[in-house]
């Protein structure tokens, strides 16, 4: 698995022998790096379920101005700070050893935003239904900020919350993958 373009260009991501990861397929990387284009380019990150960081690592590499990665597994999230000082991006990642829900009510109580969210939680999970429901996560994205989701038709539906309003700009089906971008916009409540 490695960065497919940009500054990082080859670069060998992070793996664990024997992690239950199901890192986004390369075609499916460079489809949605290529429809998000100069919308990357110096924008606030946030990878919500990193893994190897393939998505995070990708936008970094393609001119993000900074990336946060949270990955849950210690092990992984032992590799990424590894694979950071490897590389010198020590400065531009920030890694936190988390799960979703408690990396959701850090990053809000510390009022960070972001202009691109990438989440990829595992298929069968209900974290997306969860974190679109949430005004704390939602609160996340720049009014205008980009998120973007990899999942699977067994999902459930996404919506935004009262406070948040998302529109669907982009959705596609590759192989088992559905990859959706909403915008966030503030309610005019």
């Amino acid at each position: 698995m490695r960065i497919i373009s940009g500054t990082l260009r080859g670069a060998q991501l992070p793996l664990l022998p024997n992690a239950q990861l199901r890192p986004t397929a390369e075609r499916v990387r460079e489809a949605l790096f290529s429809i998000l284009g100069s919308a990357v380019c110096g924008v606030a990150v946030l990878d919500l379920f990193a893994g190897t960081g393939s998505l995070g690592f990708e936008a970094l590499s393609r001119g993000a101005k900074s990336v946060t990665l949270v990955e849950k597994e210690v092990r992984l999230a032992k590799k990424l700070v590894e694979f950071c000082d490897d590389m010198q991006l020590s400065d531009d990642v920030t890694i936190l050893n988390t799960d979703a829900a408690r990396a959701v009510n850090f990053l809000a109580k510390r009022e960070i935003r972001f202009g691109l969210i990438l989440l990829d939680p595992p298929y069968d999970s209900d974290w997306i239904s969860m974190l679109f429901s949430s005004d704390s996560f939602l609160g996340l994205s720049l009014s205008g900020g980009l998120i973007v989701v990899e999942r699977t038709k067994f999902n459930q539906k996404i919506e935004g919350s009262g406070k948040i309003k998302l529109e669907k700009t982009f959705s596609r089906k590759y192989g088992s993958s559905i990859l959706e971008i909403f915008e966030s916009t503030k309610s005019q409540d």
